[in-house]
């Protein structure tokens, strides 16, 4: 079953002490509830979350963006804030970036330069085997890309890189289904999304 969290809580919450996300690395309380029910992130240091492991290294990640053109991740692949595989929406005009930070070097995997994300876009990655692909709201925008870089990796996440209020909400990750099908798709596929 996916692991899913609408951040709604009390303004101020840190996000470790919410069921199911551990701070791996970084500094305690990057990440807190806002009055509006969103994540915001209070520090800029280099911190990452991870939530109940999924127990597949083929699995996806998907949240809605309230801020975009930023430097923070939704992850997969995610063993702490210097290795794990992430999407965002960056640039100006924001677009879809799929980066690779292994021991702490970044690599650029992909970027649409077609579709601006803009604020509650979900944004969603998968890692499937060696294909890492990126959506945006459902329409494939990056990928699939080939890369082995954690690919036997089963956590998935959010990475903090700056601050910002609000940031994240509607935070999904799971397994992927068997036959290579997402939740995402299936779950558009049937209208229920």
């Amino acid at each position: 079953m996916a692991f899913t969290d609408n951040f709604t809580g009390t303004s101020g919450d840190i996000l470790e002490s919410r069921t199911g996300w551990t701070r791996v690395d970084g500094a305690a309380g990057a990440a807190q509830i806002n009055a509006g029910n969103q994540l915001k992130t209070v520090s800029a240091t280099n911190t990452a979350y991870t939530c109940t492991d999924q127990a597949s290294a083929d699995h996806y990640t998907q949240s809605t963006w309230e801020a975009v053109g930023r430097a923070s991740f939704t992850s997969i692949r995610t063993t702490n804030s210097n290795n794990f595989i992430g999407v965002r929406p960056s640039g100006s005009p924001a677009k879809t970036q799929i980066f690779k930070r292994d021991t702490g070097s970044f690599t650029q995997l992909g970027s649409n330069g077609s579709t601006t994300v803009v604020a509650t876009d979900t944004l969603y990655i998968e890692g499937s085997g060696n294909s890492i692909t990126a959506k945006l709201s459902g329409s494939t925008e990056v990928g699939p890309i080939t890369e082995t870089f954690g690919n036997t990796v089963t956590t998935q996440g959010l990475v903090v890189r700056e601050i910002w209020n609000p940031y994240w909400d509607d935070f999904e990750a799971g397994a992927l289904a068997a036959g290579g099908g997402s939740w995402l798709n299936r779950n558009y596929w049937w209208g229920n999304y």
